[in-house]
């Protein structure tokens, strides 16, 4: 077995046996196939793509701080929380997982997160799929809104991570990450006109 997939296991240990304990949401995830057609995510169940995202997030540890690693960390957990109670045919995942995270993030365990940072995971997990359902139209006042938020750059970040979090072709891959690509250098570009 290869050092990634042992990372997986790890990682799918850590999050989705042990802390699923005290998170019935994460346990929620493990086994449950809705959203999770086998051309975006042949890799299985939610809970197994959601470690390989947290695999994935590990590359940008040494870049961030420590608090913007906690809102990567945690923007990846969560980002697909409100699949297993999304019905079936609604793709809206994301606004589900939004209000969900939200009540998950006051519980005691999390109280080590700042007000800031549950604010940002929050509309992370709200988000996460937002740059890929506007790709066609990649110079809309979606793209301006969030040129304005504080939580983008880890946004895009998450992103990444649920990109490449997947066992796809490099080519589906890659086409994911070049319209991430795309819309950094658009946000980038609008937030220096606004200077």
């Amino acid at each position: 077995m290869s050092d990634y997939y042992l990372r997986v296991l790890r990682t799918y240990t850590k999050y989705f046996v042990d802390m699923a304990k005290e998170l019935p949401e994460l346990q929620a995830m493990v086994n449950c196939h809705k959203g999770q057609g086998d051309v975006y995510h042949p890799e299985g169940d939610v809970a197994t793509h959601t470690a390989m995202v947290i695999v994935d997030s590990e590359q940008f540890k040494e870049q961030l701080s420590k608090e913007e690693y906690q809102v990567l960390l945690m923007g990846c957990l969560f980002h697909d929380v409100g699949k297993p109670l999304q019905k079936i045919g609604d793709g809206d995942h994301a606004e589900i997982g939004y209000h969900l995270v939200k009540k998950i993030l006051k519980r005691p365990m999390f109280s080590y997160l700042t007000r800031v940072q549950k604010g940002k995971i929050a509309d992370i997990v709200k988000d996460h799929s937002l740059i890929f359902k506007i790709k066609r139209n990649m110079n809309s006042l979606v793209l301006k809104k969030l040129a304005k938020e504080d939580y983008t750059d880890m946004l895009l970040l998450v992103d990444h991570c649920d990109t490449t979090g997947r066992h796809v072709t490099e080519q589906a891959k890659q086409y994911g990450l070049n319209i991430i690509a795309e819309a950094r250098t658009i946000i980038t570009k609008i937030r220096a006109c606004t200077k």
